[in-house]
């Protein structure tokens, strides 16, 4: 149940269906200095009743951009959670970390802390980085939509919904057990009925196996360590989201094709090497 401080609580389930969400627009500078706004009210005084306002006004503004950044979430797309189920569980998480403690994330961005991932060497997205390889006949492009310059609080929304994507993946999966952990330090409850840990027949493809999936990308990563230096270095950069005119000015490369072409060499052989292991795991997709 979501509420504001200590008092009257608020389903989230049936807040997200009464609130007026409107159409996903372009998130403008204005937009934005709208939000930092509702955001430094709710945090000023999170109680009830004056947080109301602000914090349902804030949720209506924001639901519709989070849930597209979802739906669009490469993580969520390698690991072939793509309903809308997925997405907007991914939503509901957001707004409850967004809520919870009082609105600790919230008082986060405003004293202008970063968030931080409870673990930045994570199994879940580096396989992800390798599979957008493995899956693809060429090198993706990175996604501009998360990465280009932001207004201060569409960029710090952007990352806690990819940590809550993160998550997601790891439930889905049922990987939490596996990893040794109970639920994550951002792991936090909502009134939402939580997606069930086991594998179903006939809706994702039955890749559960943690430890089989850490050993593939510790496989992967010695592999890697084989290349030439050059493509070495760009695969490196590659995976640390870089896009091809940035590898190319780090590695002092004339032209973005040159970077293209390293990464594209270097895909050809983690795709020779693994790609059968990868499919065999992951199974057929939508299948």
């Amino acid at each position: 149940m979501l509420g504001c401080g200590n008092g009257r609580s608020v389903n989230s389930t049936k807040l997200l269906r009464v609130l007026p969400f409107g159409p996903v627009g372009e998130w403008t500078a204005s937009f934005d200095a709208q939000c930092v706004a509702r955001v430094e009210q709710i945090v000023a005084r999170p109680v009830e009743p004056h947080c109301t306002e602000p914090w349902q006004t804030l949720l209506a503004g924001i639901a519709p951009s989070v849930e597209v950044w979802a739906a669009r979430s490469w993580l969520l797309k390698r690991w072939r959670l793509r309903s809308e189920d997925d997405a907007r569980a991914v939503l509901v998480s957001v707004i409850a970390q967004l809520h919870a403690d009082e609105f600790r994330n919230l008082r986060k961005f405003v004293d202008k802390r970063e968030l931080h991932s409870d673990d930045d060497d994570d199994i879940t997205e580096r396989m992800a980085r390798f599979a957008g390889l493995l899956d693809e006949d060429e090198p993706p492009e990175v996604d501009d939509s998360a990465r280009k310059p932001s207004t201060p609080f569409r960029g710090w929304l952007i990352n806690l919904v990819r940590f809550a994507a993160r998550e997601h993946v790891r439930v889905r999966l049922g990987w939490r057990a596996a990893m040794g952990a109970g639920p994550s330090k951002r792991a936090l409850g909502t009134d939402a009925t939580r997606l069930s840990d086991v594998a179903e027949a006939g809706q994702r493809p039955p890749l559960t196996d943690y430890v089989t999936v850490k050993a593939l990308v510790d496989e992967i990563s010695a592999f890697t360590e084989e290349f030439p230096k050059a493509m070495r270095q760009a695969l490196t950069l590659w995976l640390a989201d870089l896009d091809f005119d940035e590898i190319a000015a780090e590695l002092a490369l004339d032209q973005r094709a040159e970077a293209r072409k390293l990464v594209r060499a270097a895909q050809a052989r983690l795709r020779k090497q693994f790609r059968g292991r990868w499919e065999q795991l992951h199974g057929a997709v939508d299948g």
